[in-house]
């Protein structure tokens, strides 16, 4: 079985705070679980992955109370690895496919879904954080509960997780390459730091968070309100977080703030990897096409 990868679509970094988020799967990259030969190219180091990431289960005895560690233990030794094509450090999501594959595959009991009620949204992604913490040393699992349910779900707060439905793209919308990878602990860093100046937690508060939640309230009714909220978020980032914009990248998105005809933004916690750019309608995209690689964005759910 197969899991996709997942694009953030609004609320990078407010999600910290508690407020709105909104990410769906993306099925253009994925990964699955397979056995192979550990001399075949990649499988030795997925394998020896998966040994590191059974070590660390095993120490965390919570995590063993869900989690069917001497069946993985006898399928690692069998020859287990994770073949995906998600790139790595760019923001889509590619530590959460592997757990979601992983939890799909062990996870004791099995889960029924009858009722895809915040309860149980909140009792998985517990469960997929704890895993999900041996790669970034703190999870929220809401990436791997993404890419696990391969639905779109938003996180209204803390403790209120809702599958949503009826979702679909009503502008133009494109991943921008940078054919770079990030790195998220220091781009967290970054973002700690712009946090301290003054003024910033007045208008993250006032002027961004609202600008995300408005942006997802409008997208999901696609209403004519969603490019003037995608505005707000668009201008904050340009302003207190320039340096999560690679250069060419940071021109791009200042143009579009300019002209207003195309919002670029970030696609996870920045720095490299993927950006995000909607583009209203009527704007011939061809013009960025020169000097971007840019990859289109179809979602219907």
């Amino acid at each position: 079985m197969r899991f996709n990868s997942k694009i953030l679509l609004f609320g990078e970094y407010s999600v910290l705070y508690n407020a709105k988020a909104l990410s769906i799967p993306y099925g253009r990259f994925s990964g699955e679980l397979k056995f192979g030969g550990i001399s075949e190219p990649g499988v030795a180091d997925s394998n020896s992955s998966l040994k590191k990431f059974l070590h660390y289960i095993k120490t965390n005895l919570s995590a063993t109370a869900f989690f069917q560690v001497k069946k993985m233990e006898e399928e690692i030794q069998a020859g287990l690895y994770f073949k995906s094509d998600i790139p790595v450090k760019y923001g889509v999501g590619s530590s959460g496919a592997l757990v979601a594959a992983l939890y799909d595959r062990y996870n004791f009991p099995a889960n029924e879904f009858n009722k895809l009620d915040s309860a149980l949204l909140l009792k998985l992604k517990k469960d997929l954080s704890q895993l999900e913490s041996f790669f970034h040393g703190q999870s929220s699992g809401f990436d791997p509960l993404v890419s696990y349910l391969n639905r779109p779900v938003l996180s209204i707060d803390s403790n209120h997780l809702e599958v949503v439905s009826g979702l679909g793209f009503h502008s133009s919308v494109w991943l921008v390459d940078t054919k770079q990878q990030g790195d998220t602990e220091q781009q967290i860093q970054y973002f700690v730091g712009q946090a301290s100046n003054p003024g910033f937690a007045k208008e993250f508060q006032e002027h961004y968070m609202a600008g995300v939640d408005e942006a997802i309230q409008s997208f999901r009714q696609k209403g004519e309100g969603f490019f003037p909220a995608l505005g707000k978020v668009a201008s904050f980032q340009l302003k207190y977080l320039p340096g999560l914009f690679p250069e060419k990248v940071l021109q791009l998105a200042k143009k579009g703030l300019e002209t207003r005809d195309y919002f670029v933004k970030l696609c996870g916690s920045g720095g490299a990897g993927f950006f995000l750019l909607f583009a209203k309608d009527g704007f011939e995209i061809k013009q960025i096409q020169k000097g971007f690689s840019l990859i289109p964005l179809s979602f219907v759910a």
